[in-house]
């Protein structure tokens, strides 16, 4: 639910519309120091003429200034950075590979893996209808042509195609889904639909430890646990659990409770450590009359910090942040590392960018509230040789980095994210 980590941002929105402030400023002074104001000016401000030989001097200063040496210098050079300019963002964002033409940015598919394709993995999308299928067509053939490769088989369920998910919320009625394919196959991989394949290099069995039945992640932007996507073992606890979860549905507060997503916290407490309940009332107050994303946020920070510092509980775990199978692709300004990520999440066609990291996101991330991201690809997959193995995932290198650079910016994320927990939890006192 990418909409959950939409606050954290305005505070950056703002900062850059000081800054662009600052900038027209500062060219109006530099704007003052070729036009000074002479008094004539000054002491009539409806522009109303002057003393003649007034006008007459302001005049011929001008041409003067224009016709200087150093003031033509500048244009030509200031035209000359605008052509330049012009053709380099053509070549760069137009035809990027142009600027490598002999440098080979696929993967090389086969180098050893950290693990063996060895256990029975299903992977699972659900959609609530067919109209969504082109805002995740990207992510999804990323996802088809991986499974293809790997021999995982892969699984697109529309919503109502089970009798006994009559779930109102979608997203709870997708959880009922997962426990109906769970029957099916010994493991599933459920991802959402806007989540895609970046490096089909690393395998699913590498995020496993077949002592949990359940494994969650942390997301990255926030202190919340993932809904998103969850590996889970064909178990009877597992399928009891995501069955409950689902109806857990008929226990949202009626405020701004966060769907799924801010259900998921009060559910673990509930159903892994039942014992903690009496403390966290207060949570569940904060819970009950939330409005907004930051009394949401801080429910999942009073959750949290019952539930402590304790990650693996009896059959399931929840593992940090970063060590996860996928994590959002806009924190890192869709940059991505070969060595170390695996999925993408955030992947929807109307979000999609024509630029990468250019001067028109940004002025878009100024005026709107969406995540932009650009395709880590810079073709589209051949999908006819994806079973054969002998499909090639060209990149856009400009995305392509290191891990040194993507974990650095990690490390940044977490200290910020961090810090707005502790200062979240500081409010919990007003609901005592």
């Amino acid at each position: 639910m990418l909409a959950k980590c939409v606050e954290p941002t305005i505070e950056k929105r703002y900062s850059n519309l000081k800054k662009i402030q600052v900038s027209l400023v500062y060219k109006a002074m530099i704007i003052r120091t070729f036009h000074p104001v002479n008094d004539n000016e000054r002491n009539n401000p409806d522009n109303v003429p002057g003393d003649r030989e007034d006008n007459a001097e302001v005049m011929a200063r001008k041409r003067r200034i224009l016709r200087s040496p150093n003031v033509f210098s500048i244009i030509l050079l200031l035209s000359t950075i605008l052509i330049f300019l012009v053709i380099t963002h053509y070549v760069y964002f137009h035809r990027p590979d142009n600027l490598f033409p002999d440098q080979d940015v696929s993967l090389n598919l086969s180098l050893k893996r950290p693990a063996i394709r060895s256990l029975n993995i299903t992977i699972v999308a659900v959609i609530n209808n067919v109209s969504q299928l082109s805002e995740y067509r990207f992510a999804l053939d990323t996802v088809r042509c991986y499974s293809k490769m790997h021999k995982y088989p892969f699984r697109l369920v529309k919503s109502y195609e089970y009798r006994h998910c009559r779930h109102r919320d979608g997203m709870f009625r997708r959880h009922c889904v997962v426990a109906e394919v769970l029957k099916t196959t010994d493991w599933v991989l459920f991802i959402d639909a806007d989540i895609g394949v970046v490096n089909p290099n690393r395998l699913i069995e590498e995020y496993i430890d077949t002592n949990y039945d359940i494994t969650f992640y942390d997301r990255f932007c926030s202190w919340e646990v993932a809904m998103g996507s969850y590996i889970v073992k064909n178990t009877d606890f597992s399928r009891r659990f995501l069955m409950n979860f689902a109806n857990f549905e008929t226990h949202l507060p009626d405020s701004f409770h966060g769907s799924d997503n801010g259900a998921i916290h009060a559910y673990l407490l509930e159903t892994l450590v039942p014992d903690s309940l009496k403390e966290a009332h207060v949570c569940y107050s904060i819970w009950h009359q939330s409005r907004g994303y930051s009394d949401l946020f801080l429910y999942e920070a009073c959750i949290r910090s019952i539930l402590g510092s304790q990650r693996n509980f009896e059959k399931v775990r929840i593992v940090k942040k970063g060590t996860g199978w996928v994590r959002d692709i806009w924190i890192t300004n869709s940059r991505w590392s070969p060595e170390r990520d695996f999925m993408l999440h955030g992947l929807k066609e109307n979000d999609r960018s024509s630029y990468p990291d250019g001067v028109l996101s940004k002025l878009r991330s100024l005026i709107s509230y969406r995540f932009t991201w650009y395709p880590p690809l810079s073709t589209n997959l051949d999908m006819q040789k994806c079973s054969t193995g002998s499909v090639e995932w060209h990149y856009d290198q400009r995305l392509r980095v290191s891990r040194e650079e993507v974990e650095e910016r990690l490390h940044e994320l977490a200290r910020t994210v961090e810090k707005d927990r502790w200062s979240a939890l500081g409010r919990v006192q007003d609901y005592l």
